[in-house]
């Protein structure tokens, strides 16, 4: 993860799945290591809620919008066909923020945007 630098922004992408099968949908999970050396990714984390074990979230930070944009119409769905039946639900909300750094305590910035308590998978982390 980038290192915090005053007035750069980048962008976050929070997934939250209902999962239909927690198995399928870790090995599927793997398949997003495929991430790491994209244009403009700058990291992945994720895990299962404490609260409802059928629940995943997902944190994906980006450089800018137009990074974004661009694997969005190239790469993602070859790297989400992994997942295709392992969710029965998905929502995807995207943020702008200030640039975060790599010291970050992800399961705080996940609990906060989630608003639930997320045990990490460290196996669903892809770094930059």
């Amino acid at each position: 993860m980038p290192a915090i630098v005053y007035g750069r922004r980048m962008l976050i992408k929070w997934v939250r799945c209902r999962v239909a099968d927690r198995e399928a949908f870790h090995r599927g999970q793997l398949a997003w290591a495929g991430l790491r050396g994209m244009p403009g990714f700058r990291g992945q984390c994720g895990g299962w809620s404490r609260h409802d074990p059928d629940r995943a979230h997902i944190l994906g930070f980006w450089a800018d919008e137009p990074s974004y944009r661009a694997f969005m119409a190239g790469a993602h769905d070859r790297l989400a066909a992994a997942q295709i039946g392992s969710y029965a639900e998905l929502e995807v909300r995207l943020f702008d923020r200030p640039e975060i750094a790599p010291s970050i305590d992800f399961g705080a910035r996940m609990e906060a945007i989630a608003g639930e308590k997320v045990e990490l998978e460290p196996a669903w982390t892809v770094p930059a």
